[in-house]
């Protein structure tokens, strides 16, 4: 599935990304199959402020819930008004947890 992220009134190198299925998507594996277009870190409101997630802490909490959302970086902070990436099946994953297979 492609997905056009836009930002109406300026250009950002920030997009809100938000999970449109009704399955866990792997983070870790959706950025780095976009990684010629988002950098390998995203962001999650957590106690009202933006929480970076990033390699090193993504083991933990890499997964993105049905129906919620995350803030992505373009990579290398690049400034656009759209954004496209793509959602591939093997991104999405029926529970919070690592695959066993």
């Amino acid at each position: 599935m492609a997905i056009t992220l836009t930002n109406d009134k300026t250009a950002s190198e920030h997009f809100i990304f938000g999970n449109p299925t009704m399955a866990y998507i792997n983070m870790h594996d959706f950025l780095h199959d976009n990684a010629d277009v988002l950098n390998h870190t995203f962001y999650r409101i957590e106690g009202g402020a933006w929480n970076a997630e990033t390699e090193h802490t993504m083991s933990e909490n890499r997964f993105l819930a049905p129906m919620s959302s995350v803030m992505l970086e373009t990579k290398n902070k690049e400034k656009q008004p759209k954004l496209k990436v793509e959602l591939l099946p093997a991104h999405l994953t029926l529970t919070d947890q690592q695959d066993p297979f």
